[in-house]
């Protein structure tokens, strides 16, 4: 497990680094997304975090190791059309079954923590907002434990409790 002791300082930018790589990808044609695709979009993304937001070297490369492979994992194969909208410091990743369609099928979030109802709450306040529809599904991706959470129909909870990665000090 990764450990997070000391500064906090970390989270804000970790946070707008996976933003700004997510939407590099989602902005390539469904097509043409690959992991190569997501690779540069995090190497561009690095910009918004640096060594000195972390307690050492070692949890700042160990940090950016568990994202870039849970977030590898996360969006293998994904080929749905997606827009992006945000809410305060949170990016939403909106599916659609269709490019015309303007129902939200599924909402997905990349996020560093596990507040699952808060999240379900912003991601379903948004779609109300925005699409006057509440979503079918939401996903939030926990990127760094690796932890998957599917909200069905805005009620149900189910939760991957398995982490993808873990990272022993």
């Amino acid at each position: 497990m990764i450990r997070y002791l000391l500064k906090q300082t970390w989270k804000r930018p970790l946070q707008q680094m996976i933003n700004e790589a997510l939407k590099h990808y989602y902005s390539v044609s469904p097509s043409c997304r690959s992991m190569l695709t997501l690779l540069q979009g995090i190497d561009r993304a690095l910009k918004y975090i640096t060594v000195v937001d972390f307690d050492t070297p070692v949890d700042y490369y160990k940090t950016i190791a568990a994202v870039t492979d849970h977030l590898l994992q996360f969006v293998r194969n994904d080929q749905q059309p997606v827009i992006f909208s945000s809410l305060g410091s949170m990016t939403f990743f909106i599916e659609r079954d269709c490019e015309t369609c303007v129902v939200p099928s599924r909402v997905k979030m990349f996020v560093l923590d596990d507040q699952i109802h808060v999240y379900k709450r912003k991601a379903v306040h948004l779609c109300e907002r925005e699409f006057e529809e509440r979503p079918e599904t939401i996903c939030i991706y926990n990127v760094l434990t690796g932890k998957v959470t599917e909200i069905i129909d805005s009620m149900k909870v189910f939760t991957n409790d398995q982490p993808l990665l873990e990272i022993n000090n």
